[in-house]
């Protein structure tokens, strides 16, 4: 399917954590960006949160975290056409999951820019990301309604 047919919209935007280390000695030539992303449900009121979490590291010390979720409200027969019954399961094409895991990137780039500004902090930034290296098939989320 592609994402040009799916019809949604961004409702909600959550910051879920959000840490600075004052006590860490960052050294440029040994940072590390570590990050994951996570999907979820909301079946009732037809909404996909995407979720990514950021983790700085200077010589393995954490010294950034952040964790943020974008809730996305998807179109009734856009949701419908996710829906595998017979398994009890979403499935979320992978063309829709990065659309939304890049959406989830920018909104987090954005967050962690006005959260630092004006502190020492604010120089550290989440790179450009290609999604498509961390989400390699369709995302399978159980439902809960039977």
């Amino acid at each position: 399917m592609d994402t040009h047919t799916i019809k949604f919209a961004l409702r909600k935007i959550t910051t879920l954590q959000f840490a600075t280390v004052d006590s860490v000695q960052v050294q440029l030539d040994t940072i590390n960006l570590n990050y994951g992303f996570g999907f979820g449900l909301n079946e009732e009121n037809k909404i996909i949160g995407c979720s990514v979490k950021f983790e700085f590291f200077s010589n393995s010390n954490l010294f950034i975290v952040i964790n943020v979720l974008c809730d996305f409200a998807i179109e009734p027969e856009s949701w419908e056409s996710f829906i595998d019954k017979e398994k009890n399961v979403m499935v979320l094409p992978i063309s829709i999951a990065t659309h939304l895991a890049t959406l989830t990137v920018g909104t987090a780039r954005g967050i962690l820019h006005a959260k630092t500004e004006n502190t020492d902090f604010n120089k550290y930034f989440i790179p450009t990301i290609n999604v498509t290296d961390s989400l390699k098939e369709d995302v399978v989320i159980p439902l809960l309604k039977v």
